[in-house]
């Protein structure tokens, strides 16, 4: 069976992984699967609930560094313990996440992707004594690496199973004589397998 281009041109790195995004979100129009389309939005423009955040994104391994005061001496870029958030602590610690938007990784592959955590400068002072400037949550320069792999094999495999269902897609429609409702729903929950393998769901 010939590929549709659009798979070829992912597989090659010819197309970015946003760019197929937008066009998985064309081709499933049809389909009417709220759960794929959500996950689509946000991965094309962000996360903005934790709860929404997928395990792909979560649990990431970071350091919190600052830059202050600490005693007599300026520092920059030293590392933080979680104990020093007082009660906020658990729940900065369970803020290990990346809520970027897939174009924002796509274009931040070699820096540090970060969250700020400055507006807890007063507890840490408070609990420690050290004057912060500047609070960060740091995560390793393979992050958007991972993340955006994860999302690229997913599209991937959906494009696959729609391709097998009803044949090449570059056109970027499936031709409603295609569909019927049996077929959506076999579709749709063998796309939401794919998508949502890891668990999280909407």
């Amino acid at each position: 069976m010939a590929r549709s281009q659009i798979i070829k041109d992912l597989i090659r790195g010819d197309k970015s992984v946003s760019t197929s995004l937008q066009e998985l979100l064309v081709i499933v129009n049809e389909l009417d699967n709220k759960e794929l389309n959500i996950w689509i939005k946000n991965e094309l423009n962000g996360y903005g609930k934790q709860e929404d955040i997928p395990d792909y994104r979560k649990n990431l391994p970071n350091r919190i560094v600052y830059t202050g005061i600490n005693g007599n001496f300026k520092v920059s870029n030293q590392p933080l313990p979680i104990h020093a958030f007082g009660e906020h602590a658990k729940e900065i610690s369970s803020s290990d996440f990346v809520k970027n938007s897939i174009l924002e990784l796509e274009n931040s592959k070699d820096t540090i992707i970060q969250m700020d955590l400055t507006m807890f400068a007063g507890d840490v002072y408070r609990n420690t004594g050290i004057a912060c400037f500047s609070i960060s949550m740091q995560f390793g320069k393979n992050i958007s690496d991972m993340i955006i792999s994860n999302v690229k094999t997913k599209i991937i495999e959906s494009l696959l199973l729609l391709e097998k269902e009803f044949g090449l897609l570059d056109e970027l429609y499936i031709g409603k004589e295609k569909l019927n409702g049996e077929k959506i729903n076999e579709v749709n929950e063998n796309i939401n397998l794919i998508i949502f393998s890891d668990g999280a769901r909407y």
